[in-house]
């Protein structure tokens, strides 16, 4: 949770560089400042989740939940880098840019792979259930 209360607090003071920092219109700067504490929010409910997959010690399930909160953080953390940007001196950002669109390119699949978990759970679940019900059947006509 402090974490994502330093990451908030970071984004806020440094919202200058975001880009709808310089916007004209009033609503987009509105609605970006919105989107961060959103961001934050998520970021802070992902601590839950990872505080759960820590109880269940392992498994699929904490698998996905760790992805889920990779991902929630992983997309706070590039959201500050691009707005602490202009800090930096001018012979490396091109570096940094490109460093940053290659997060945005690389963190966009966290979720795809939290998905394709939860399909294999809930296939292996399936295969489990149909398994079970063969053998009630079974025992059923046995006895």
């Amino acid at each position: 949770m402090a974490i994502s209360a330093v990451i908030l607090i970071a984004l806020l003071v440094f919202r200058e560089g975001l880009t709808e920092a310089q916007s004209p219109s009033l609503a987009g700067r509105y609605l970006q400042q919105f989107g961060l504490f959103v961001l934050a929010l998520i970021a802070a409910v992902c601590v839950l989740l990872h505080r759960m997959a820590i109880q269940m010690g392992g498994g699929q399930l904490a698998n996905v939940l760790r992805l889920i909160t990779f991902y929630a953080f992983s997309r706070s953390i590039i959201v500050l880098f691009t707005a602490v940007r202009p800090v930096f001196p001018a012979g490396t950002k091109p570096f940094l840019s490109c460093l940053t669109e290659m997060s945005w390119l690389l963190v966009v699949w966290l979720p795809a792979l939290a998905a394709a978990y939860r399909l294999q759970m809930t296939v292996n679940a399936a295969e489990k259930l149909t398994s079970l019900k063969l053998r009630t059947e079974a025992a059923v006509l046995v006895s």
